[in-house]
């Protein structure tokens, strides 16, 4: 069936207003999702706001520098996710306290999937495994008896510390972040496993190494669309664990 020549006009022209008013109405959608969101600075086409983050200057002091541009709650682009920086001791308490119930899950990256065998973890599992695990720690790991129990160890491991402070004050610089990690490592090496633990040494490079991967992100992390290009992370998070 062929139209005939005269009603094409009146469907092109329907045809075409047809496109406007969905371009009005997801225009539209789309300024009143972004009018939600909290200010922040101009991002570029992919890579978002990450340019902003990659000049000079320590990590914190950048955020610093874009809020006092940006307010106490703003908002980056960090390839395809969006993060909410949040910067003041007030909105902190908006967030971790008055609003808490609304913020308790956990973002899920490569590295915690893996490691932790689909975010079981106490640290992001948020359910009634999670609630589980809470209450074990409460009651057997976190009780007054226990804590008591490995003071003897906390201490020692702090006297060896400031020991190595002492010596190292007059003649190079110290690396508090690596020293206070090796701190933790020890007392919980001392408290699980007594202090007999002959593989200490791999212990501590494989926590060293875990560490580095949880401070990180991988790619998939900020492209979630180019997860499949991701294959060299997963293998060598998926060895760690093992």
């Amino acid at each position: 069936m062929e139209l005939s020549l005269p009603f094409l006009p009146y469907l092109l022209t329907s045809l075409l207003l047809l496109t406007l008013s969905l371009n009005w109405f997801i225009r539209k959608r789309v300024t009143n999702f972004k009018s939600e969101l909290p200010p922040g600075p101009w991002t570029l086409p992919f890579i978002g706001s990450l340019h902003h983050l990659a000049t000079a200057g320590l990590p914190h002091h950048v955020l610093r520098n874009l809020a006092r541009v940006h307010g106490p709650v703003m908002l980056l682009r960090l390839g395809e996710i969006n993060l909410v920086v949040v910067s003041s001791r007030e909105a902190a308490k908006e967030v971790m306290k008055t609003h808490d119930a609304n913020f308790l899950h956990r973002a899920v990256t490569t590295t915690a999937e893996v490691l932790t065998y689909g975010c079981k973890d106490i640290a992001w599992s948020n359910g009634p495994s999670w609630s589980q695990m809470r209450r074990i720690c409460a009651t057997e790991l976190l009780t007054s008896k226990q804590v008591k129990s490995s003071f003897s160890i906390r201490q020692a491991e702090i006297y060896s510390l400031l020991k190595t402070f002492t010596l190292a004050s007059n003649k190079s610089p110290v690396d508090l972040s690596a020293m206070t990690a090796e701190l933790s490592s020890n007392i919980t090496i001392h408290a699980a496993f007594s202090g007999n633990y002959k593989n200490k040494q791999v212990f501590m490079e494989i926590l060293r190494e875990v560490m580095e991967c949880f401070s990180g992100f991988g790619l998939n992390d900020l492209f979630p669309s180019m997860s499949l290009f991701e294959v060299n992370m997963r293998r060598r998070l998926t060895k760690i664990r093992r």
